[in-house]
């Protein structure tokens, strides 16, 4: 039989945590995502407070809140230059493909075998299936409708704009 030993830090911390929890519920304090993973909170987030409400006010952000804004904007900045860079690469890669490609014809895979490697090439036919969603809705509208999934997300978006 294995043996379990009970750790009292982990059962002290769970009650200490479980005690803060009751108290925000008891006094109608939603608890903070402090300690949540960020992909987790935001998912919570989207689920406590829905679908953003056009017609609302803008919200005028206090100045604590500058340096995480700009960090933000920066690193939406980086994402956007390396999405360009990506594109680039894969016109590039797709273009020493061509040769590779007339070469392989009807074959899935190839190797090169050099002194100190050898470079494997796959050339694999993928297939998918999934409806097509125009044609279903030009020959069944109704049933279209029926099927449709709506689905919602939202991202935090930060411009700079000079004033």
């Amino acid at each position: 039989m294995p043996e379990i030993e009970r750790d009292m830090a982990m059962e002290d911390m769970i009650f200490e945590r479980l005690d803060e929890w009751i108290w925000s519920l008891e006094n109608d304090k939603p608890p903070t995502m402090s300690g949540v993973s960020s992909s987790l909170a935001m998912e919570s987030l989207a689920r406590i407070y829905g679908a953003s409400q056009s017609g609302l006010p803008t919200i005028e952000f206090p100045r604590k809140y500058e340096r995480s804004l700009r960090q933000i904007a920066m690193l939406q900045g980086k994402v956007r230059d390396c999405e360009s860079e990506i594109k680039l690469y894969e016109k590039e890669i797709e273009a020493h493909s061509v040769r590779i490609a007339e070469l392989m014809k009807e074959h899935e895979h190839g190797i090169l075998t050099t002194t100190t490697d050898k470079l494997l090439i796959d050339f694999v036919t993928k297939r998918t299936k999934r409806p097509d969603s125009k044609a279903l809705k030009t020959k069944y509208p109704t049933v279209y409708a029926d099927v449709i999934k709506e689905s919602q997300s939202r991202k935090v978006k930060v411009s700079v704009q000079p004033i």
